[in-house]
């Protein structure tokens, strides 16, 4: 109402499609004004991105919090505008979790006996672990926080294969994948969208979230339990942030 010139035309497209999508106009030149990706290093390493300080006052940018700006660096320059974030957590059938005479988890042990419980119990997916292409990052860095661990150290090197991290994977391999434990579809085929869709339909235990998440599954009557992420030990005291 207050640019009535100006019309926006927008585009929608999964998160497994818009880096390629957009680097396909990029390279065709037509370039968006404006674009929700992940990916967007190179284009401002050749220069095809504004810079915040182009594009915002000093006031506007002092009220990003700090914690998300600096994702939206590339060699010190913001570039990427968070407009949205989420923080994960984990989220459990409360009617499911009821008829098998669980409690919500805190460890990694508690998720393995409440799977084990739920699968018995005929529940498709007793922990729905999705590691397919649509936002494996986020999922896996999940589990890598909740053992101390993370994709760097303490001097932000990549430390892939930490002590923490390998100990992470091990133990999803033989305590919830190898006893399957986590549903029909494999973990590295199961995108977050399918996962989502899964619990809203009653047929997940319990899976890490983010909190729009529990108003989809409400609307379609399941009932949702949330509690901080389970660690290897207790719950975990961090958070994973989000930002798009």
């Amino acid at each position: 109402k207050e640019h009535p010139g100006i019309k926006i035309d927008v585009s929608v497209y999964s998160w497994k499609d818009v880096d390629r999508k957009v680097a396909e106009m990029v390279k065709a030149g037509k370039a968006p004004d404006i674009a929700q990706i992940g990916a967007y290093a190179d284009y401002a390493k050749d220069g095809k991105l504004y810079s915040a300080d182009q594009m915002l006052s000093i006031r506007t940018q002092a009220n990003f919090l700090p914690t998300l700006t600096d994702a939206g660096k590339v060699d010190g320059t913001l570039y990427g505008l968070p407009f949205v974030a989420s923080t994960r957590l984990l989220f459990y059938n409360e009617k499911l979790f009821g008829q098998a005479g669980l409690d919500a988890p805190e460890t990694w042990d508690d998720i393995q006996k409440d799977a084990t419980a739920l699968k018995a119990k005929g529940v498709e997916y007793p922990f729905a672990l999705p590691l397919g292409q649509e936002e494996s990052q986020a999922e896996t860095l999940m589990w890598l926080l909740s053992n101390s661990g993370g994709y760097v150290d303490d001097v932000g090197l990549y430390d892939i294969d930490s002590a923490q991290n390998i100990a992470t994977f091990s133990w999803l391999r033989d305590n919830l994948v190898g006893k399957g434990l986590t549903g029909p579809v494999e973990p590295g085929k199961l995108d977050r969208a399918k996962a989502f869709e899964a619990f809203t339909n009653g047929d997940v235990g319990m899976l890490n979230g983010h909190p729009t998440l529990m108003e989809e599954a409400e609307a379609k009557g399941v009932k949702v339990g949330m509690v901080p992420l389970p660690g290897a030990e207790g719950p975990t005291k961090g958070s994973m942030g989000v930002a798009d």
